[in-house]
């Protein structure tokens, strides 16, 4: 499957090849492109989890906290970037509403305030490369979330978090597959950063 979407000459060739509805402009930035993967991802993996059924709890604890990090990711580096409430929505990814509030706050110093309080991040807006510690605080949240679920389900947690893990990886190759035709990289290299089992 990689290797055919390796051989495409450029971008619009591997996305009309992937089994993903992306719905992008023809001349897409780069960040849309993947921003559209990340949004279909996330979409199969709901739809997915809500098929489960009862036993889907966890599994859709675990998207739902994944989401929350990426939007919120998304939102701070936004808000760094002084992009207006707008701009800002039309990239989030099903966010729930205590997230989608973080919009209201009009500077990125507020916006980590309110993370604070959420109890989030113990980084202070006035900390060097506050950003970053946010963002790894994020990831160091979710990483304990997925173990905790993971302990509370311990019979059926494995194989969805395996198929989640499997698609996660998907997605990851995909973004190396657009970024590398974007660049112009050789398709050798791109081969060897592919994750294929």
């Amino acid at each position: 499957y990689y290797a055919e979407l390796v051989e495409k000459d450029d971008i619009e060739s591997i996305l009309k090849a992937i089994p993903f509805e992306l719905n992008l402009e023809k001349d897409a930035e780069l960040f849309e492109v993947e921003n559209a993967l990340d949004r279909a991802y996330y979409e199969n993996l709901k739809s997915f989890s809500d098929k489960l059924g009862g036993q889907g709890k966890a599994f859709k604890e675990f998207i739902e906290a994944e989401l929350n990090t990426l939007n919120i990711k998304m939102i701070l580096r936004f808000k760094k970037e002084d992009q207006d409430e707008a701009e800002i929505k039309k990239y989030l990814i099903m966010p729930e509403k205590e997230i989608e509030q973080l919009l209201n706050h009009k500077e990125l110093k507020t916006v980590l305030h309110a993370l604070k309080k959420m109890k989030l991040t113990t980084v202070d807006e006035s900390d060097d490369g506050a950003l970053n510690k946010v963002e790894i605080d994020l990831d160091t949240s979710l990483l304990r979330k997925e173990a905790l679920l993971m302990h509370q389900y311990p019979l059926t947690v494995n194989v969805i978090l395996g198929f989640m893990f499997a698609k996660e990886i998907e997605v990851k190759n995909l973004k190396i597959l657009v970024k590398g035709k974007k660049l112009g990289l050789d398709e050798d290299y791109l081969q060897n950063l592919l994750a294929v089992a």
